[in-house]
């Protein structure tokens, strides 16, 4: 939010109106609810006066509203170029270049760079360059050993439309978590540790939607759903879900002119879009550097690995 706020009207204009506002913390033992206001007197009584602002909204609208952003506020900029539909195939760091393909035509092009700012996810393109031009660059990939599936359902009755809940322990070796949207939606995530995947009761791995109604009717206490058969439809529609993180000794590269960000870089939670934050986290704190060293690159990207 913070990094998010330092571009004047990106966040009320553009970003405010995608998510919500986070204002109390409820966790579900069972049926019974504990919940902890951001205004709660005891935060108050333990000498937190400032709590920080909390908001959630999914990444993909945050990337759009960026978008739209851009398109609307510099469409016209001398070294502003577009390319929607395309993917990073590689970067030719002895040219400065990278190699684009054209998705929807298969079309392959290079587009040179002066900086090339890489983050472009846990398998990134980017970083592959560090791997190939450093002897000394250590990367490691990490599975956290989540299966996990997300649904998206009609706001429960007793939920608040600002809460953040959490749900230990919601079947048997399973924990949870329920995120409000937009819409009057809130997203369902439950998972487990993969060693305990196939300890699983067999009713959460069937594909059989009324099986799965059937079962979480019968045994998900925090709060009554509105539609069970919806649930279940969406969960047994959708695979299980892995999750992955990493880990960089260092975030830039002299030699290749490019620096990585977010989840392409850090080893950060995958939960509720950590990897999003930190990349906007990252942009922040590079920005600042840059014009503190006056976009000298040579004093810049070793400054940036230094303070991230």
């Amino acid at each position: 939010m913070d990094a998010i706020k330092t571009v004047p009207n990106l966040y009320e204009k553009y970003i405010k109106g995608e998510g919500v506002k986070i204002e109390q913390l409820d966790i579900y033992f069972g049926s019974k609810k504990m919940t902890n206001r951001n205004e709660d007197a005891n935060l108050e009584a333990m000498g937190i006066t400032h709590t920080p602002e909390n908001f959630v909204v999914d990444r993909n609208f945050v990337v759009a509203a960026l978008a739209r952003f851009v398109r609307e506020n510099h469409a016209n900029d001398e070294f502003y170029t577009p390319m929607y539909r395309t993917k990073c195939m590689y970067v030719d760091y002895e040219n400065k270049r990278v190699l684009v393909r054209n998705i929807e035509t298969e079309e392959e092009f290079y587009v040179p760079y002066d900086l090339l700012v890489g983050s472009d996810g846990v398998r990134s393109t980017v970083r592959e360059a560090f791997v190939k031009r450093h002897s000394n660059f250590s990367c490691d990939y990490t599975d956290i050993f989540q299966e996990f599936k997300p649904v998206h359902v009609q706001i429960p009755k007793g939920v608040s439309s600002s809460a953040m809940v959490l749900l230990p322990d919601i079947f048997p070796y399973c924990q949870g978590i329920c995120l409000p949207e937009t819409g009057g939606l809130v997203n369902i995530g439950i998972g487990t540790t993969r060693n305990h995947f196939e300890k699983l009761p067999e009713e959460l791995k069937s594909d059989d939607y009324k099986v799965v109604a059937e079962y979480v009717k019968a045994n998900f206490k925090p709060f009554e759903l509105h539609d069970y058969d919806d649930f279940a439809k969406q969960w047994v529609n959708q695979r299980w879900n892995q999750t992955g993180m990493v880990h960089c000794n260092f975030y830039h590269s002299l030699e290749t002119s490019a620096v990585i960000m977010g989840d392409a870089a850090h080893a950060t939670s995958p939960s509720i879009g950590m990897g999003m934050n930190t990349a906007l986290r990252d942009a922040h704190i590079f920005s600042e550097i840059l014009k503190e060293t006056e976009n000298d690159f040579t004093k810049a990207l070793p400054a940036f690995s230094k303070a991230r």
